[in-house]
């Protein structure tokens, strides 16, 4: 690997620069109220509705993050949304995964006696056989999965459909096939710039939509209104193209895994950049619901054994919903953010106290 001038690379390097550049956006997003505006009305309504669908007898939250430095979301849901249990010495019902050691000491200084795991998220579901991954595993099921991802979804180094993707996947399909499967909500945030996707994978969703319009005549006539008839409307707005594809693919998945699951919310802003073109942040919910008819009625086998009508007219429901409802552009909304900028740093601050 070769600069522009000619001199060689080291790619471990390189990775790790473009990482860094990614998580000094990270930690500027992270303070600002478009982001708080998304934890208030997207993570928080979603994370409060799944706790009152568990256990009565349960006040608090089990939770896994991909928290960053700040872990801004544990401390928001601790100390002002009363969804988490701290003890005193940190979290007990919370562990955080982060791949860089330096990273992850920050955080577990910021936490205290809380959870951690130094790894990479897709290096924790993928590598079945890692001390890391046996020790997530022991841990799940968590009521709510927050996976506020630094990169895109398709990294064009990577086949279109990347270890992120497939490590998502493979989270659904694990929690479903437990012996006794329960519900929870994951809460997703990429980054959506184009230039950085794999083609393919960016063809592949654009395939996936026009089998879903030929399929069904109602879908048709929804996805030619809200992008045309050539799907034009999609080509300048991949983030548009995200935040329908991803958590209708997710959602199928989710289904055949035997969950009924539902978006929670969508979002999106424009991010500004020192490192690179401007792009777009997308976050999305969804809720996976086990549906009781799929427990297993023949003992010798393993799989849940899913009731396809419901599960069908669950997606299907959910597809619908997905290109009829709109999809707010938090940098267009009209809110406090000199108030919503406050409430961080004042969080921020009793953390240091």
């Amino acid at each position: 690997m070769t600069d522009e001038r000619g001199n060689d690379i080291d790619e471990a390097d390189e990775a790790r620069r473009l990482q860094e550049n990614k998580q000094i956006d990270r930690g500027r997003d992270y303070k600002d109220p478009i982001k708080q505006y998304v934890r208030r009305r997207g993570w928080v309504p979603a994370a409060r509705s799944r706790l009152e669908k568990t256990d009565p007898r349960k006040e608090h939250l089990k939770y896994f993050t991909l928290c960053g430095k700040l872990a801004i979301d544990v401390l928001w849901f601790y100390a002002s949304e009363s969804l988490l249990f701290k003890d005193g010495k940190g979290y007990p019902e919370v562990v955080f995964c982060e791949h860089f050691p330096d990273e992850y000491e920050k955080i577990n200084r910021r936490l205290g006696r809380t959870s951690g795991i130094i790894a990479s998220f897709e290096d924790l579901i993928l590598n079945k056989d890692s001390e890391e991954s046996k020790y997530f595993y022991s841990e799940a099921p968590f009521d709510v999965y927050n996976l506020d991802f630094t990169g895109g979804c398709f990294p064009e180094i990577e086949p279109p459909f990347s270890r992120t993707l497939d490590s998502i996947v493979t989270l659904i399909n694990d929690l479903g096939q437990q012996e006794n499967p329960s519900s929870f909500d994951i809460f997703f945030t990429f980054r959506a710039q184009r230039s950085e996707e794999n083609r393919d994978a960016v063809r592949e969703l654009r395939r996936n939509l026009n089998s879903n319009r030929e399929a069904h005549p109602r879908f048709k006539e929804l996805i030619e209104e809200r992008f045309g008839e050539e799907l034009e409307g999609l080509v300048d707005n991949y983030h548009d193209l995200l935040l329908l594809t991803l958590p209708k693919y997710l959602g199928r998945i989710g289904c055949e895994a035997g969950f009924r699951v539902e978006c929670t919310h969508r979002f999106y802003y424009p991010r500004p950049s020192n490192h690179d073109p401007r792009y777009h942040i997308i976050s999305f919910g969804l809720s996976f619901d086990w549906i009781e008819e799929n427990r297993v009625r023949n003992r010798d086998l393993l799989q849940p054994v899913p009731s396809r009508e419901i599960l069908t007219s669950a997606y299907l429901e959910m597809m619908e919903s997905l290109l009829v409802s709109d999809i707010p552009n938090v940098d267009s909304i009209r809110f406090s953010r000199e108030g919503y900028r406050n409430e961080i740093e004042s969080l921020l601050a009793a953390c240091e106290e």
